[in-house]
């Protein structure tokens, strides 16, 4: 079984690690308007995944006007692993 297989049974959806992608490889906040257009999922459905991965510790979020802004939390073991895993 490949790396990307793994990760993918453990998120359940290439949807969710495409979400997640950006928000690793780019640490900054993103707008959800952002993070779907990187994974090519409707606006709803990335809020959605987002909320779950919320409520796993994996992100944060804020509202600003009308967006919400997503940010790792990085000190959730998950980076600390990526971390590691990166050398």
């Amino acid at each position: 079984m490949r790396f990307h297989e793994i990760v993918e049974s453990l998120f359940g959806s290439k949807e969710k690690i495409r979400i997640l992608r950006p928000l690793v490889k780019c640490p900054k906040e993103w707008t959800s308007r952002e993070i779907a257009k990187q994974a090519g999922v409707s606006v709803t459905w990335a809020i959605q995944i987002l909320n779950g991965f919320q409520s796993e510790g994996l992100v944060l979020s804020r509202r600003v006007g009308r967006s919400l802004l997503w940010c790792p939390k990085k000190d959730h073991y998950f980076y600390k692993i990526l971390d590691l895993m990166k050398g």
